[in-house]
């Protein structure tokens, strides 16, 4: 989803494939480990993974910080505080892949497997 968002707006392809494959890491590690983990928690571990592949650090980087900052809301008590082209495309790729049925399905195996009242 988020590559059919960025071949229209733009941006990075190459950013936006990687973040989007990366960006909920912190899930993993918080599945893990029995508690929460943010997306800045796993942001050394996601690191490692791009420190073994050929890709500047300036990409690196832009990587690291759409993964850090993709689950900014507008709703949430900051907003949105990051404006760049694949951050944004992330954060609404994310959030189309949470609506629907399949996303309402999924909220509930979540839920239910974490121990969390609706």
């Amino acid at each position: 989803m988020a590559l059919q968002i960025q071949e229209k707006e733009g941006g990075d392809k190459l950013i936006v494939a990687t973040a989007s494959l990366l960006h909920d890491v912190h899930r993993i590690i918080g599945e893990k480990n029995g508690k929460f983990c943010s997306p800045k928690d796993s942001l050394p571990y996601i690191k490692k993974i791009l420190d073994k592949v050929e890709i500047s650090d300036v990409k690196k980087n832009r990587i690291l910080h759409c993964i850090e900052y993709h689950e900014e809301y507008d709703f949430s008590e900051k907003g949105k505080t990051k404006n760049d082209l694949e951050t944004l495309i992330l954060q609404d790729a994310d959030n189309l892949d949470a609506m629907g049925a399949i996303g309402i399905a999924r909220t509930f195996v979540y839920c239910g497997k974490n121990n969390i009242a609706m």
